[in-house]
């Protein structure tokens, strides 16, 4: 691996974790000031992304210190479908605000849910800033990706299936406080939900395809034109 990119890579990975941190530091701060409990943190995908891109992120960062320290040559392959897992998962996120989220602010008019809403403390991180290190580093700074195939790429599923049926079971069995379509996914109707979890699957792996795929091609071109 270039040294050059390595660095890159070691310092999109740094700043990943050092934004996580700083945005749940806020987020303690304002469920503090809402007086509402912990947990509800963790029920959004939101969340639960961006944690999972930093343990991610740091996971890359000891392997590639190791490598700058002589220690070890390459990033095992489990780590890499780890990060690819992870990117995908926040890249959701990314686009679940720009695509549904965003719009249904201005459909709602909901001065409590507005659109400068899911870019403000927190969520600018959560929602925007560490996604996009994320998409950047992956395809243009980490590891070259050939040596995952393309059906381990459906490893990416996992994390979004688990959540899927972390979210159905309390759209229908309400066990956790509060909203229990907090994604408004019954917008339409309950009998809608089989069809959305279908569509995000699908989007989860046409995402896993792109990032294995991106990350493939940009190696190869710049082999190319080194050569």
């Amino acid at each position: 691996m270039n040294k050059k990119k390595l660095l890159f890579s070691l310092n999109f990975n740094i700043a990943i974790v050092v934004l996580t941190i700083i945005a749940l530091g806020i987020a303690v701060i304002d469920v503090q000031i809402m007086d509402t409990q912990y947990v509800m943190m963790l029920k959004y995908f939101t969340t639960l992304s961006n944690l999972f891109l930093c343990v991610a992120a740091i996971i890359m960062i000891v392997y590639e210190s190791l490598i700058l320290a002589g220690k070890t040559k390459v990033v095992p392959k489990w780590v890499n479908i780890v990060k690819l897992s992870a990117n995908v998962s926040t890249t959701i996120t990314f686009m679940v605000v720009l695509f549904f989220l965003l719009p249904m602010a201005y459909i709602r008019e909901n001065p409590g849910y507005s659109p400068a809403f899911l870019f403000i403390n927190s969520n600018l991180i959560f929602h925007l800033l560490n996604p996009l290190l994320g998409m950047i580093s992956f395809l243009l700074f980490d590891n070259d990706q050939r040596q995952i195939k393309l059906p381990q790429t459906l490893f990416a599923l996992i994390f979004v299936v688990c959540y899927e049926i972390f979210y159905t079971l309390d759209v229908f069995l309400k066990f956790m406080p509060g909203d229990h379509d907090w994604y408004g996914f019954t917008l339409f109707g309950e009998q809608f939900i089989p069809l959305v979890l279908i569509l995000f699957l699908g989007l989860t792996f046409l995402l896993s395809w792109l990032f294995w795929l991106g990350n493939k091609k940009i190696h190869i071109l710049e082999k190319t034109a080194t050569k």
